[in-house]
This record gives structure tokens, sequence and C-alpha cells, in this order.
């Protein structure tokens, strides 16, 4: 795996386990702000960090997945709003493989290893 996917995947799993705990409704008060907090530190890096350089640097056509991107963080957001994390396992997951499969193989593909430890050091 490239070492951009593989971080990702490990943030990725980390996210998962919590909701894990979260569906088992133990610490809900102390799972649930500590899940907000670690998607939205996840989100803000990806928009503020990560998606302006794909922008730079990549085709159309990985642009337009960037929209998408952008749109299921929002909708992710809105749901984090709630107290119901059932609602998010199913957008989360679709997001988490779009951005596997498309962003993230694109940055390991395109990105210098310097670029990439340098845009891992942000996350």
């Amino acid at each position: 795996m490239h070492e951009i996917e593989a971080q990702m995947a490990r943030e990725h799993e980390e996210v998962e386990r919590l909701v894990a705990q979260l569906r088992t409704g133990r610490s809900a008060a102390r799972l649930l702000p500590l899940l907000r907090e670690r998607l939205e530190r996840h989100f803000t890096w990806e928009e503020n960090v990560v998606f302006p350089l794909v922008e730079r640097r990549c085709p159309q056509a990985e642009r337009s997945e960037l929209a998408t991107l952008r749109r299921e963080h929002a909708e992710l957001r809105a749901i984090l709003s709630g107290t119901d994390v059932t609602k998010l396992l199913e957008p989360l997951e679709r997001h988490k493989e779009r951005e596997e499969r498309s962003v993230y193989a694109w940055l390991d593909d395109n990105l210098s290893r310097g670029e990439r430890t340098g845009l891992l050091k942000e996350a």
C-alpha cells in the first residue's frame, strides 16, 4: 500500500473503532465529541491542504471527484451535529472508499516522496 493510503487507512480505522464503540451506547458522552473532533480535523486537513494541492496539479476529471468529496463532508458534518451515529455509518464508509481509491491513490502516484512526507506531517 502507498504511504498516504496507508496513513489515511489507519485514521479511518480509528474512526471506525470510535463509531463501533458509540453503537454500543457506552461512553457516548465522551466518545461523540472525540469522533466529531477527529473527523473535523481530518476534513479540515483535506479541504485546506489536500484538495487545493490536487486542484493545482491534477486533471479535470479528478477535480470533479473533489466536488463530490466536499459535498460528502458537508453531509457528514450535518449528521455529526446530531446524536444518532447510526446514520453516519453508510455515508462515512462510502466517503472513505471514495477517498482511498481516488484522491489518496492519486497523491501516492503523483507526488514525490518528499511531498508525500510533507503532506502527512500536516495531517
